[in-house]
């Protein structure tokens, strides 16, 4: 990691390090909030709502909009990518072939492919696609036969293609189908077998 990198992750982690700014931060996630709100959220005085705000203005990871006296607050999220870009776009590729093992394949897969719970897009190869399929396997309890319209309700909930999704479990032998019923193979070495 180069001392730009070095230094603007360490503004953004000193910003943070702090449970109210924390706080803040959740808060502001969620659309736009005046100062007496977020001090009865924070649970703060208004004052230290702006001291706090302050100390995340140079970040610029705070957006203000005024209507008329009002001031509101809202999280900018463009900073937040492009804090994002600035920092990871540098990580060499001995790097990056050293995280394609095991539980960082995962978490690359995870961070790729899905907002919170919602899989934004299938990927195309197949080590990263069955990374995707274990996990919607997981939403299955073992030795419990579902009916294929509960299998599309779990998908639907995680992704809109349920046919494609539920294939590929059967194709990659997570899950099994008989006359319209599903139900999850047990992981190798698990004591369900």
């Amino acid at each position: 990691m180069d001392e730009q990198t070095g230094s603007v992750l360490l503004n953004f982690f000193r910003a943070l390090a702090d449970e109210t700014r924390i706080k803040l931060v959740a808060t502001l996630m969620d659309g736009e909030w005046s100062i007496s709100e977020l001090a009865r959220v924070a649970e703060v005085r208004e004052s230290d709502v702006m001291t706090h705000l302050g100390v995340l203005q140079p970040l610029n990871l705070i957006i203000m909009k005024e209507d008329g006296s009002n001031r509101y607050f809202s999280l900018n999220r463009r900073a937040l990518i492009n804090l994002k870009r600035e920092v990871f776009a540098r990580v060499t590729p001995r790097q990056t072939q050293a995280d394609d093992s095991g539980g960082d394949l995962e978490r690359q897969v995870m961070t790729a492919f899905f907002d919170g719970d919602r899989l934004r897009a299938l990927p195309v190869g197949e080590k990263k696609m069955l990374v995707v399929l274990k996990w919607f396997a997981a939403k299955f309890a073992p030795g419990v036969e579902y009916p294929e319209r509960d299998v599309n309700a779990i998908i639907m909930r995680h992704h809109p293609d349920t046919a494609a999704i539920r294939r590929a479990m059967v194709d990659y032998k997570l899950m099994r189908r008989e006359r319209g019923i599903y139900w999850r193979v047990p992981d190798p070495g698990s004591p369900e077998l």
